[in-house]
């Protein structure tokens, strides 16, 4: 900044940190919010130090921090895209490495599987955390907030693990479930997809708006509606508790994991069986409060860290939730390429939030 022209008026002197120029490269700058920080700020004054600020220097040029990605982003393959790595470990092609030894400008990186990973797996999940912290974010608590009881954020589960069984979440069995990705819907018919601008029906017509030809849409509209939701589900409503459909299903346990099976002597075509669902409340929060989150595939035997994809399917409106009809759907999968080299989404899982 080389100095200020008309001190009435307020600017910003806005420069692109280097995870920025990575993603201005690749087309995916999009800046939707604003957030400011006071981690270079000097409080000195404030507390009583003598130190003066003039011996604080700061370079003007933003220097390639890990700190300035927070969220991990993928390539159009699935590959995770990590600007700068930290110094205990590395991400190349979701393979992740470990730094061993470093002597001077030499790295020495090994590519961890089993327990290593595991622990490295965690490091770099939290990072996402670390380093929204370490940027020191200034958030404003207004009137309303500043005698709240709780500023905090928390879960009521930590962890949950989802069983498969003969018959959840495949109703005829896991073996007949088997499917080749070449004759999956692609991007250009999956249901999930439809409602994205990027796949609207879109057929050609003339200048003045009249139809240009017949044309048939080639889409598939199963998820229109939240019923067509709940239908793939397998639910009747969004669950209010953990075991839904009990006179249709049984329940073993093996240790503490539950498992969920069809109960015997039940048709296969008529029978309605819920997925297994896990319900994640939040009894701790305020309205300063917000949440962003990221899911992984971790392959602890070849030491690998995928990103899951997500698709927002957008909100809809439940007729029978009096209360709550409002639902947001998030699909989470992840992103397969057929023979052709042509990408199909997978669901792995799906999110309501209610």
């Amino acid at each position: 900044m080389s100095g200020i022209l008309d001190k009435k008026v307020k600017f910003i002197d806005l420069l692109i940190t280097q995870e920025g120029r990575r993603q201005m490269s690749l087309g995916g700058l999009r800046a939707h919010y604003a957030s400011f920080s006071d981690k270079a700020v000097n409080y000195a004054h404030m507390s009583g130090s003598t130190k003066s600020a003039s011996k604080n220097v700061y370079f003007q040029t933003p220097s390639a921090l890990s700190d300035d990605q927070i969220i991990f982003e993928t390539d159009d393959s699935g590959k995770l895209l990590v600007g700068n790595n930290s110094e205990e470990y590395s991400i190349l092609n979701d393979d992740v490495y470990l730094l061993t030894a470093s002597n001077g400008s030499q790295l020495n990186y090994l590519s961890v599987s089993g327990s290593q990973f595991a622990s490295t797996s965690e490091k770099i999940k939290k990072s996402s955390i670390n380093a929204f912290n370490k940027n020191k974010f200034i958030k404003t608590l207004s009137g309303f907030e500043i005698n709240s009881p709780s500023e905090s954020f928390k879960t009521s589960i930590n962890n949950h693990t989802f069983v498969i069984s003969n018959s959840i979440p495949f109703p005829k069995g896991p073996l007949t479930e088997a499917f080749d990705i070449d004759h999956a819907e692609t991007f250009m018919f999956d249901s999930k997809l439809a409602h994205n601008q990027n796949f609207k029906y879109m057929p050609p017509v003339n200048t003045d708006g009249t139809e240009y030809g017949i044309y048939e849409d080639m889409r598939s509209l199963t998820r229109e509606t939240f019923e067509d939701v709940k239908n793939k589900l397998g639910i009747l409503k969004v669950p209010d508790a953990v075991n839904m459909q009990e006179s249709n299903t049984v329940f073993d346990y093996d240790g503490d994991l539950v498992i969920k099976n069809r109960a015997p002597n039940l048709p296969f075509e008529s029978t309605l069986l819920s997925r297994e669902c896990a319900h994640i409340y939040f009894p701790a929060t305020s309205n300063l409060n917000n949440f962003i989150g990221q899911f992984f595939e971790e392959d602890i035997s070849n030491g690998r860290l995928t990103k899951l994809d997500i698709v927002d399917a957008g909100q809809f409106y439940d007729e029978i939730d009096v209360e709550r009809p409002d639902k947001h759907v998030y699909y989470v999968g992840k992103v397969l390429f057929d023979s052709n080299s042509i990408p199909t989404f997978v669901n792995m899982f799906t999110i309501i939030l209610d």
